[in-house]
């Protein structure tokens, strides 16, 4: 009995789609990741400056500097990925590439060169829907990780459960021991063109996540953890669910019940429901909790802040508290195994307008309290008033001088 075109075509979908050659996968490449990529750069050009990390540099000098539009690269991302990697004398057969030694690790690591060459790295490519890769890793050619590509989207997903070989196969070329590690869940991060210099970016966790590597480990609930539009106007949120994560090297144990917040840039750096879950995040070593961080317990565990308007005197953006902070913590040095600052902040209020620099605090509406243990180094300030912020010095209060 003879198949039809169309049943043909049916049965090659089934079977995970059409085997593309490798000119036509680099000219996909080009027209399609191409046009997401130059859209997302174009999308942060527009938001760069409004980006949390660009504003909070003024308060926080020390944070690293954000790339200028013009640094990003998606002609060479391009380059590399159609001259170097999708080739003619990689490619195998089948939809299927070569991911060579040479384009991972150095001249001089033969080391790494061994490892990556055991792991048999390859991707395999078809045509379902866009382009879909595979990475093949492993003697079985397990395929932990799907990338997809079209004209207005990347996604990337990583299957952890199908990706335990893959991390033993993977590990040694790392410089890292297998011994113990787990993977588990699964993870999307996707880059969607909405339009014009209009991209969002989502991370999402499909399936609880388990990722156990070195004698460390990390544990998160299934969400959707992060979205942020970039355009003329930034979007975005957070919203973690509970977290837990044990470090080896410091025998701690974080227990974050969530973390959530909304921020738009239309008219300031506006973030919204501000929050770390329903409870107190804890730090414990051995089942004993060596620190406690409680944020806004008494006024639904949320707070709203705004980071907009000029400070007087100068230009530098103030912090406009929308609904008042307080945050309440305890510190175990002993449990902690660490040493004693001057001093611990034991609590925090902030109800109004503030504006910060690397040594000064001003209240420019509202108020602004700390407590501290010892209680020298506590403090209130109200409006006008303006506070010494020098590390291992009593705090001084005074009438702002602008």
């Amino acid at each position: 009995m003879r198949t039809s075109p169309v049943a043909l075509l049916a049965l090659v979908a089934s079977c995970g789609g059409t085997v593309v050659e490798p000119k036509d996968v680099r000219a996909r490449i080009v027209t399609d990741l191409g046009r997401v990529l130059a859209e997302s750069k174009a999308a942060y050009g527009l938001t760069s400056g409004t980006l949390p990390g660009a504003v909070l540099r003024g308060y926080l000098p020390g944070l690293p500097t954000l790339p200028a539009a013009t640094d990003l690269e998606p002609d060479a991302a391009i380059s590399w990925l159609t001259d170097q990697l999708f080739t003619d004398a990689h490619y195998l057969g089948d939809g299927v590439y070569r991911f060579p030694a040479e384009l991972v690790c150095a001249t001089d690591d033969p080391t790494c060169v061994t490892s990556w060459d055991a792991a048999q790295v390859r991707i395999r490519v078809v045509d379902d829907n866009g382009l879909r890769f595979w990475i093949q890793i492993g003697v079985a050619h397990a395929e932990p990780i799907e990338l997809t590509v079209r004209p207005s989207e990347l996604a990337v997903t990583a299957d952890l459960d199908a990706a335990n070989p893959a991390l033993v196969a993977l590990a040694p070329a790392f410089g890292v021991s297998p011994d113990g590690a787990a993977l588990a869940g699964a993870i999307t991060a996707e880059l969607e063109v909405l339009g014009a210099a209009d991209v969002r970016a989502t991370l999402s966790f499909d399936r609880p996540i388990l990722i156990a590597l070195a004698g460390s480990k990390l544990v998160s609930a299934a969400a959707t953890v992060a979205s942020l539009e970039l355009a003329e106007v930034l979007k975005g949120s957070l919203a973690l669910g509970a977290t837990t994560i044990h470090t080896a090297s410091t025998n701690q144990d974080l227990d974050l019940p969530g973390a959530t917040f909304e921020v738009s840039s239309d008219g300031g750096l506006a973030f919204d429901h501000v929050s770390l879950g329903t409870r107190p995040t804890t730090i414990s070593v051995g089942g004993v909790v060596g620190k406690t961080i409680d944020l806004n317990p008494h006024a639904g565990r949320s707070f709203s802040v705004t980071l907009a308007g000029d400070r007087p005197g100068d230009a530098e953006t103030a912090l406009e508290i929308v609904s008042q902070v307080e945050l309440l913590m305890t510190t175990n040095h002993t449990v902690l195994g660490d040493q004693a600052s001057t001093y611990d902040v034991t609590r925090l209020v902030l109800d109004g307008w503030i504006s910060l620099t690397a040594s000064e605090l001003d209240v420019v509406d509202g108020s602004f309290s700390l407590t501290t243990n010892p209680d020298p180094y506590s403090f209130t300030a109200t409006k006008d008033q303006c506070v010494s912020m020098v590390v291992g010095s009593e705090h001084v209060v005074a009438a702002c001088s602008y």
